[in-house]
């Protein structure tokens, strides 16, 4: 057995109905609607998680040194209106990476057909190094599938992929199409 290899696989799958694409004008408008509606405690979240990126927040470099996450209600509230604005940018941004993604070399598609529809599966993944994403398309994936814990806000990837047309059989969004699959032996 090799040393320093670690055992474990990351992968993540999405599902378009077949020919589709992702709807980015949905999945930002929902984006919007989120940021603008996102709490004190969510716009923590994604300061902290690194949702916002501090090239959208005007005049950041004149900001205390302990940060948004560390700041009281009183002190963060001012901010909200600048964070929710610069999440939205964000977010935006990462959309439009999920959407490029899609064609990259290290997505795996195939397409299982069914009767009047189908499904494109996109699959991306590799070793789990512990540090860093097994591919750049997996971690430009994490709007729509980050589902750890505190990583966002609560249901807001669901939202999103459910807006961006994303057919989502293990959580919220437009449920799978169904069909059967017929094996035949090799001739």
């Amino acid at each position: 057995m090799a040393t320093g290899l670690h055992q474990g696989v990351q992968y993540r799958v999405l599902y378009l109905p077949v020919g589709g694409t992702i709807d980015l004008a949905a999945a930002k408008a929902t984006t919007n609607t989120l940021c603008q509606a996102a709490t004190l405690d969510d716009l923590r979240i994604l300061f902290r998680e690194e949702w916002i990126d501090w090239d959208t927040l005007p005049d950041s470099d004149d900001w205390p040194v302990d940060l948004p996450v560390n700041w009281s209600d009183e002190g963060f509230a001012p901010l909200a209106g600048v964070l929710r604005a610069g999440a939205e940018q964000t977010l935006h941004r990462r959309l439009d990476r999920l959407a490029a993604s899609l064609h990259q070399s290290d997505v795996t598609r195939c397409r299982i057909n069914g009767g009047d529809g189908g499904v494109d599966v996109y699959l991306t993944g590799g070793l789990d190094t512990d540090y860093d994403n097994p591919t750049h398309a997996y971690e430009c994936w994490d709007v729509v599938c980050a589902d750890e814990p505190g990583r966002f806000p609560d249901r807001w990837p669901g939202q999103i992929g459910a807006a961006a047309g994303l057919l989502r059989p293990n959580g919220p969004g437009p449920a799978a199409l169904t069909f059967t699959v017929t094996f035949h032996p090799w001739a």
